[in-house]
């Protein structure tokens, strides 16, 4: 393993799935798929409170 512990980043494993002669791109694809879920759901979750904040700090006083 490339990170050197049992538990790597999302960007090694990735790295891992995609490395070796023959690169099997449904297994590489479906791991930057479920990788990039929990932004996704931060983002729709706390969206508003971002663009709030963005807004907010654009605002001169």
């Amino acid at each position: 393993m490339l990170g050197g512990t049992d538990f790597p980043t999302s960007m090694v494993a990735i790295s891992d799935l995609a490395s070796g002669n023959y690169v099997i791109y449904r297994r590489v694809l479906a791991g930057a798929f479920v990788a990039t879920i929990p932004l996704l759901v931060m983002l729709f979750i706390g969206g508003r409170q971002i663009v709030r904040g963005i807004m907010e700090g654009a605002v001169k006083s």
